[in-house]
């Protein structure tokens, strides 16, 4: 039998620290086009609802324009310091430091 969506929702929490599941419960947000299936949201939510554990409140959100969400989300980040510093690699660092500079940005 495959995993489906609110099984694969079920497990990534669930490898999360305890004191986190909570509050990832309360934020699943669908993103991209099956989200626009209709029912989905609901049918997530209630399956979710049924795999998570009693004491814990479960909300599931869709954004107003799921197809484009994660990208928007993307170009927010891209404009950040924190991104430009921390996350990104220039061509410049990676032709003076070569593959290196991957391992010290993000392994650490």
């Amino acid at each position: 039998q495959e995993t489906g969506i609110p099984e694969a929702i079920n497990h990534a929490i669930e490898q999360l620290p305890v004191e986190m599941q909570p509050h990832c419960y309360m934020n699943i947000l669908l993103t991209g086009g099956n989200s626009l299936f209709p029912g989905m949201k609901e049918r997530v939510f209630s399956e979710v609802r049924s795999l998570a554990p009693c004491d814990v409140d479960v909300a599931v959100h869709c954004p107003s324009k799921p197809i484009t969400h994660a990208w928007e989300g993307g170009v927010s980040l891209s404009k950040t310091d924190t991104f430009l510093n921390k996350m990104c690699v220039t061509k410049a660092e990676y032709d003076e430091h070569g593959k290196n500079i991957c391992r010290e940005k993000f392994d650490s």
